[in-house]
């Protein structure tokens, strides 16, 4: 025997040791990660909605429907899952060990990490839609293995995140958290009875495959950006970036400064308190008296016209002569006639 089937022997038996003490229920897996992120889109749509951003709370509903669709699917299996995981034979040392010589065949890249106690393999790069995500690595942590039925992660290896979230590396995958659907009750069945090659290659073939009822980002926005004032998705060609901030905004709202005619998102714009247009901030001046912000047609002399219609007032004021006043008969004898 090899020194490599040697190692790969030894890691077949600690992980069918493990196996051997897996209860017979085992652990009940629900889908937490579903339910937060529901709970995270129903408070952003109630924020919009009482903020009345009409467009981010119809997208923000629609997202909701879209992972309450996917938590049902999630939903469905559960029952089935828990009625096997009592009659599961596992797979012993020596089955264990064919497998991990099959995945060898199967992927380009396989290593076995006995002190951090990991198999991993790579895939070739995936290409879904004409987008190109790169290779993946599948990461499975066996240590502890009669706790759990094995944590595993899904990296990215040459990254193409959705451009609206870079934590999404594939419409299925968040954080290197892999979102199983209809395939999560076969990948667990696998890892609880230690099928390692079926673990790895159900993985491997749902990253080859797009399910758009239920992505995290769908391939159609995969090189989209979002307005930054009101969340719309735009391609990488529409809508244009703030002159000031460089954020995307979108057609809708992008402002165009009427007196420097450059394009603003409205974090980067205010209105002027005279004719109520939005101007750039550098267009906009501050009136030399009451301290508001007007654009330069609005202005008389550094002020606004209210303030220089009270300047003018003060001035008037201030110059007209005070003419003598004489009461009747004040100071005249009175003459006898």
């Amino acid at each position: 025997m090899t020194p490599m089937d040697q190692s790969l022997l030894r890691v077949a038996i600690e992980i069918s040791s493990q196996l051997n003490m897996v209860t017979d229920r085992g652990a009940i897996w629900l889908p937490e990660q579903r339910w937060l992120q529901l709970v995270r889109l129903r408070r952003r749509y109630e924020l919009a909605r009482q903020r009345k951003w009409h467009h981010a709370a119809n997208l923000t509903f629609n997202q909701l429907q879209h992972v309450l669709k996917s938590l049902q699917q999630d939903l469905l299996p559960l029952n089935a899952a828990i009625e096997a995981t009592p009659r599961m034979v596992t797979a012993s040392a020596r089955e264990i060990l064919a497998d991990l010589r099959a995945l060898q065949d199967e992927f380009e890249d396989v290593t076995i990490d006995r002190k951090q106690k990991e198999i991993a393999v790579t895939t070739e790069s995936i290409c879904l839609q004409n987008i190109d995500l790169g290779r993946f690595e599948i990461r499975l942590n066996y240590a502890n293995y009669s706790d759990d039925a094995g944590q595993y992660q899904v990296i990215a290896l040459e990254p193409n995140p959705a451009c609206s979230n870079d934590s999404v590396t594939h419409p299925h995958v968040q954080d290197e958290d892999l979102c199983e659907g209809e395939g999560h009750a076969t990948i667990d069945i696998a890892l609880r009875q230690g099928r390692l090659y079926d673990f790895f290659t159900i993985v491997a073939n749902l990253l080859r495959t797009y399910n758009d009822s239920s992505p995290y980002v769908a391939l159609s926005a995969w090189q989209a950006v979002n307005c930054m004032d009101c969340g719309h998705a735009m391609d990488a060609d529409e809508g244009s970036d703030c002159e000031k901030c460089d954020t995307p905004v979108c057609e809708d709202c992008s402002v165009t400064c009427p007196d420097c005619h450059r394009n603003f998102c409205c974090g980067c714009t205010s209105e002027c308190e005279g004719c109520s247009e939005r101007f750039c901030h550098s267009c906009l001046i501050t009136c030399a008296d009451c301290d508001a912000d007007f654009c330069s047609s609005c202005l008389t002399n550094e002020r606004c016209e209210y303030c220089d219609e009270q300047q003018n007032e003060e001035k008037t004021e201030s110059t007209t002569p005070i003419a003598a006043v004489q009461s009747d008969g004040l100071g005249e004898a009175a003459v006898s006639a």
